[in-house]
């Protein structure tokens, strides 16, 4: 029997037919304001507060205070997760490392930190937040092997990831010739859940969610509205506009 793990959003799971398999890598993509590192937080947060699992936070881009601070005002309480939630703050070694650039050297500090904490404990959840900074620091000199080396080795690890990305644009012009952005990340990933923010009117956006793949599991691929209250997500089937 397939194990799932439950995303924690009111609505959601059913129509992921239960969950995300286990072990899968996830890419949860989104433009900016579509709450891409909140969604994730909500994810690992109700793993490690209700599921009793042991969950780690990568931030590559905010201070480990500052999403603290952040999430609880969102209403996440931190002592609900204690313990089974910790938050690893790379921020704080980027200036240590300013001499220092090049794909490998990153890459082996991710896996440090990820071997340092499971000396110290189990992990079953990782989110990464966020990939681009990720290519951002590491200056890939070969996008295509440095992001395939990095899926098999997460896929290695067993446990299930969940990787923050923004969403580039469909297409780019390549001289004179438009042709299609080939995004390697989403042909590797396991699963892509798309978050976007949906202009209804000349007031307002409604914010939705879509899963766009699923391997192993019998998922719907419609876009949900997506609502947030006091730490709490939950969906309904969107109204096309």
């Amino acid at each position: 029997m397939l194990e799932v793990l439950k995303t924690h959003v009111e609505g959601f799971d059913e129509a992921l037919g239960g969950g995300v398999p286990k072990g899968s890598v996830v890419l949860v993509e989104g433009e900016p304001g579509s709450m891409k590192s909140t969604f994730i937080y909500n994810i690992l947060h109700g793993c490690a507060s209700k599921d009793d699992m042991d969950c780690l936070y990568i931030t590559l881009e905010q201070r480990k205070v500052s999403l603290e601070a952040q999430m609880e005002t969102m209403g996440f309480e931190k002592e609900a997760a204690f313990g089974k939630l910790a938050i690893m703050d790379v921020v704080e070694y980027r200036k240590q490392m300013e001499a220092f650039s090049g794909d490998k050297i990153w890459l082996d500090f991710l896996k440090k930190c990820v071997e340092t904490r499971r000396d110290v404990g189990n992990i079953d959840v990782v989110a990464i937040d966020s990939l681009d900074a990720l290519e951002a620091l590491s200056d890939f000199s070969d996008r295509r092997i440095m992001i395939y080396t990095l899926f098999e080795w997460l896929r290695d690890c067993e446990f299930t990831t969940f990787l923050v990305a923004e969403t580039g644009p469909e297409f780019i012009l390549h001289g004179h010739e438009v042709i299609p952005q080939k995004n390697d990340a989403e042909y590797l990933a396991d699963a892509i859940i798309s978050l976007e923010m949906k202009r209804m009117d000349d007031y307002g956006v409604q914010r939705r969610v879509r899963c766009v793949k699923m391997r192993r599991q019998n998922h719907e691929t419609a876009n949900f509205a997506m609502m947030f209250d006091k730490g709490s997500f939950k969906v309904a089937k969107a109204v096309s506009v």
